[in-house]
């Protein structure tokens, strides 16, 4: 979560912006606290029992914490340079696919609290 948090911080506080330029940071910065969400909703949920991670790529890490915050974290980073990337050619692209993530992985969040609710 550390290196979500630095990547947030690093990609925020970029030069003085365009309008444009604003609403993709908040998006992506968006994106990035909806997964550190769906992390810690989803560590608390395998902590409690009786659950499994339903993403396949992340499925081999869940008896580990650590590695499985490890990966989720370094594969959140990733997603987060390929869309700055993205964003200096196709800015509203990389704007609504920030968009995109943030709310699906925000669902993801969201369920995993309510699988711990009804236990």
């Amino acid at each position: 979560m550390k290196t979500i948090a630095a990547a947030i911080v690093v990609l925020l506080s970029a030069s003085a912006a365009h309008a444009q330029d604003r609403k993709f940071q908040i998006a992506l910065g968006s994106y990035a606290v909806a997964n550190a969400a769906d992390l810690a909703t989803t560590l608390s949920a395998l902590k409690c029992g009786g659950v499994m991670e339903a993403n396949p790529v992340l499925a081999p890490f869940a008896s580990h914490p650590v590695a499985l915050t490890a990966v989720k974290g370094g594969l959140t980073l990733g997603t987060m340079v390929l869309l700055w990337k993205l964003h200096k050619e196709h800015p509203k692209a990389a704007f609504y696919l920030s968009v995109a993530g943030a709310a699906a992985t925000s669902v993801a969040a969201v369920h995993n609290a309510r699988l711990m609710r009804g236990r």
